[in-house]
């Protein structure tokens, strides 16, 4: 008998339980609808937005988001909007009650909210065909849209829809091509009639929606090609969706590479660029094509695919010779992508170094390093660079000459007496990055701490640390420079040099008890340190300033 009561009584405790957040979830519920029919306009959206995120468990509250459905203000009728959406089934039929109402604002929610509940909705798919023919624009653009969401069926959806393709209105014949792209191969047959109408918006809009199905809408090709060659108008349209389709169309496309009309051939040289990998053959044909816009097309395209097969890589080593500046600039950033993928182009680029102009000549220098093929090619013709008369050739010359190290310091030293400004410091920064002994690059080194910004002056700075011993007299000077970056800058070299810049420690001292700038003071306390460490007992004896605590700490 006891276990009887026991065991009554823990089922009692679990069906408490169990009905306890459920109606706790009614009571918020209720709360909500409240606060949706008799709050200020702040409570009644925080409702909406509120009873959207409850989802289906915010049915009872359908009539009440109905109802703010209808009201004036925009924020509130879309959230409610979203909260019906959301909910799903149990709205649907309230919600299409509203299709019928004399108020555009009404009708416009309505058709809107069905489309977000989805194939939920599909039973309204008679009253949104209605809706299509709706005197207000905006109430036919989301009954098109939210045809393409409900999982309309095709034979009564499409017709009413490609009719739609003629609306006025750019945005409804856009709606109405997404819409028929969402219903499929479907949809195919009655848009390829329609690319023969006399209407050029229906024209348009049947090609964009069957590029919008994509690969389904193969069927096409043949008069989507009709439409690319012979309607000028349309003509564009119909490429972009030959490429949407994608491999079905490149045999379409190349046939258009034989036309007369260059603009047709670039047109489809762009096309198959966007097919991708499978165009590569074709792409690689157009190269040698006698319209420069069409080989430009080509090199474009090919470029970004990165496909270091041995057909694109030596295509694109032969157009280097191209007689159009921008073809080879496209073929040369195809290989650099490729890097290593493209060692095959190397003899072809090696001999193109002979007769190109000075940008080409460095982009190629640039290609071969990437291959880690003629090194040696690339010193003398980088050398040569900085004879040319294009200051960016000459600073771009500098940066790639910084690559081959040691070797190249005479030629940056011969840079650093360029008679461009910026080309002089590109050199400084390269000859701070070569590996080994930089002490020959002094003497041209000097007359640049005069020069510049003071961000340009510290560059020069930490090259002359860089030189080592024989820099430190000019160092020293330099800690007298009317800048504080710049002296911080001395200090960090002589830091640098270590030992053999023991010459600077009385005016390092000096620096860390006197300079106007913290940071330099603690940079000089450190730098003593590094070169000279016996003499930091006597610089911490000294620093008594009562705000020298930092550079005490330091010492």
């Amino acid at each position: 008998m006891f276990n009887r009561v026991l065991i009554i009584s823990l089922c009692s405790v679990v069906l408490l339980a169990a009905t306890a957040p459920a109606q706790d979830a009614k009571g918020r519920v209720d709360a909500l609808i409240q606060k949706l029919q008799s709050g200020n306009d702040a409570d009644k959206l925080a409702a909406a937005v509120a009873l959207a995120d409850l989802g289906p468990d915010a049915e009872p509250a359908v009539p009440a988001l109905v109802t703010a459905l209808q009201a004036k203000g925009e924020d509130l009728r879309l959230n409610a909007a979203i909260a019906l959406g959301k909910i799903g089934t149990p709205a649907v039929a309230p919600v299409a009650k509203l299709l019928a109402s004399e108020v555009v604002g009404d009708r416009y929610y309505a058709v809107w909210t069905l489309g977000w509940i989805g194939a939920s909705a599909k039973a309204t798919a008679p009253q949104i065909i209605q809706a299509l023919a709706d005197k207000d624009e905006g109430v036919r653009r989301k009954a098109a849209y939210t045809l393409g969401r409900i999982a309309a069926e095709p034979k009564t959806a499409i017709p009413p829809l490609i009719k739609l393709l003629a609306d006025p209105s750019n945005d409804v014949r856009q709606a109405s091509s997404d819409a028929l792209g969402k219903l499929g191969t479907a949809a195919v047959p009655l848009l390829i009639e329609a690319l023969k109408d006399d209407s050029l918006s229906i024209r348009i809009e049947a090609a964009r929606a069957l590029g919008n199905i994509g690969s389904d809408a193969k069927d096409a090709v043949p008069h989507l090609k009709a439409v690319f060659l012979n309607d000028e108008k349309a003509s564009k349209d119909a490429a972009d969706s030959l490429g949407k389709i994608g491999k079905a169309s490149i045999p379409a496309l190349s046939e258009a590479l034989k036309n007369n009309n260059a603009e047709l051939r670039t047109r489809a040289v762009q096309t198959l660029g966007k097919i991708g990998a499978d165009a590569v053959p074709i792409l690689v044909d157009a190269l040698a094509d006698k319209n420069v816009d069409v080989r430009q097309s080509a090199a474009a395209a090919l470029a970004p695919l990165r496909i270091s097969d041995k057909l694109v890589v030596l295509a694109l080593a032969h157009a280097v010779h191209d007689a159009d500046q921008k073809v080879r600039q496209q073929c040369l950033q195809g290989l650099q992508m490729l890097g290593t993928g493209a060692k095959l182009a190397a003899p072809k680029l090696i001999a193109a170094l002979k007769d190109s102009d000075g940008p080409n000549r460095l982009q190629i220098l640039f290609v071969l390093q990437g291959l880690g093929e003629a090194e040696k090619e690339i010193l003398p013709v980088a050398a040569g660079l900085l004879n040319d008369g294009n200051v960016q050739v000459r600073q771009a010359a500098v940066n790639l000459l910084a690559s081959q190290g040691s070797a190249a310091l005479p030629q940056l030293i011969m840079a650093l007496k360029d008679g461009d400004m910026n080309v002089r410091f590109t050199a400084v920064n390269a000859i701070q990055r070569i590996p080994g002994d930089i002490k020959d690059a002094l003497p041209a080194l000097l007359p640049l701490l005069k020069e510049g910004q003071p961000f340009q002056r510290r560059n020069v700075v930490l090259a002359l640390g860089r030189v080592g011993p024989p820099a430190v007299p000019h160092l020293i000077d330099v800690l007298k420079d009317g800048d504080a970056f710049v002296r911080s800058s001395a200090v960090l070299a002589l830091q640098g040099v270590g030992p053999d810049a023991k010459k600077a420690v009385p005016t390092l001292s000096d620096i860390a008890l006197q300079d106007a700038n913290l940071v330099t003071r603690r940079n000089a306390v450190s730098a003593v340190a590094s070169i000279e460490p016996d003499k930091l007992t006597d610089l911490f004896g000294k620093v008594k300033k009562p705000n020298a605590e930092k550079v005490r700490i330091t010492a």
